[in-house]
């Protein structure tokens, strides 16, 4: 695996389309995207899991500024008890040839688990990768979280996991995980409220609970979950009791009153509607957020282009038309009648500061918060 929930449809959907929109890219653009992913992600997990009486976490880690013998590996703020690394990394090398120290940069890192407290301290395993000088404030915008494997809800099956992310159960896991937490993060950092400060909760487009089903533990108020999926809704329904699950129209409104949420997240929904549907769901957030309340949603961005080895032409073309569709996406083929509704898109930051700001004041935008994706921030005026 080489990145946090990458959907292998996704990525295969963003190099047929690259290809159609013009074939091989300037190669200094593709380099750049490929230095922006060192920026912003730096470190990939592929697993973290207790094997036995160890706490195991495996991927791999870059920097286009640091050496990698320089970078540290920590566990909740402290070093890994034992870690492998660099490691022989043909692979990344083979799908970021522009990545600096790609060819050897996979990391094993190993420590006992003594009590779960000790690995699990508030429920959670934190994996960092930091450069010399240590951790800061904003750490946590790079860093990895696992849930005590004990205190983890059922899981779904492969099918359901198939359409939310296109990938496995190792991802599904730690990519909910590691979103919410961050999530909770950033909201004290820029906000000063942590999600246990919010009333009332909305994860729109909740798929099969990746993100819900941490935020019924880090939430003290009632978590919604809607979705299109109705196949994923009843199983969440069933198996996240803890949270409140409805099935959503392709189209406003939601069954939803005025107001009803202080905040709202969104993870890799406006990444999948065309233009005119975007502004509909806006104006619709816009009703069911309460005035003061905060919006969070992501999109495409530097990080998750470089994850899909798209060329350089496919971004110049993205920015300079500020939304631009490539094509239909059948992830969810199996659950909708309306087999178009479905797309891929991209929207460029300044797009997205232009036309959003119509129905929200638009914060800033995070890079690679969101899992890979970027993270729109606003406030419901």
């Amino acid at each position: 695996m080489l990145g946090l929930g990458i959907g292998r449809k996704a990525a295969g959907v963003f190099r047929r389309a690259a290809f159609l929109l013009g074939g091989p890219p300037p190669n200094i653009h593709q380099v750049l995207q490929q230095l922006r992913l060192a920026e912003i992600v730096g470190c990939v997990l592929d697993r973290a899991n207790v094997v036995g009486d160890t706490f195991e976490a495996v991927g791999w880690a870059v920097s286009p500024t640091t050496r990698l013998e320089d970078l540290r590996f920590l566990l909740n703020g402290k070093p890994f008890a034992e870690v492998a690394w660099p490691l022989a990394s043909p692979d990344v090398a083979a799908a970021f040839p522009g990545l600096p120290y790609a060819t050897a940069c996979r990391f094993v890192c190993r420590h006992p688990v003594t009590t779960a407290d000790a690995v699990f301290p508030g429920d959670y395993a934190t994996i960092a990768c930091v450069p010399p000088y240590g951790v800061h404030q904003r750490t946590y915008r790079r860093s990895h979280s696992v849930l005590n494997p004990a205190l983890e809800a059922p899981m779904p099956d492969a099918a359901r996991i198939d359409r939310v992310i296109g990938g496995d159960a190792a991802s599904f896991r730690q990519g909910g995980a590691t979103i919410a937490k961050r999530f909770d993060a950033y909201l004290a950092e820029r906000f000063g409220r942590p999600l246990a400060s919010f009333a009332s909760v909305l994860d729109w487009g909740c798929g099969a609970g990746r993100v819900t089903r941490h935020l019924v533990r880090l939430c003290a108020g009632q978590v919604t979950g809607v979705d299109i999926d109705h196949d994923n809704i009843g199983w969440c329904q069933e198996s996240l009791p803890q949270a409140r699950f409805l099935v959503g129209p392709l189209q406003p409104k939601l069954p939803l009153d005025d107001g009803a949420f202080d905040l709202a997240i969104g993870i890799s929904v406006f990444t999948h509607l065309d233009e005119p549907t975007q502004f509909r769901w806006l104006d619709e957030l816009r009703r069911v957020v309460r005035p003061g309340g905060i919006v969070l949603m992501s999109i495409h961005g530097m990080a998750q282009l470089a994850f899909y080895n798209s060329p350089g032409t496919f971004l110049l073309d993205a920015y300079r038309q500020g939304f631009m569709f490539y094509g239909q996406n059948g992830q969810l083929d199996t659950v909708l009648d309306d087999k178009t509704y479905y797309k891929n898109v991209i929207q460029s930051h300044d797009y997205v500061f232009a036309r959003w700001s119509e129905y929200f004041d638009v914060v800033e935008i995070v890079e690679g918060m969101a899992g890979n994706q970027d993270l729109v921030v606003m406030l419901r005026r």
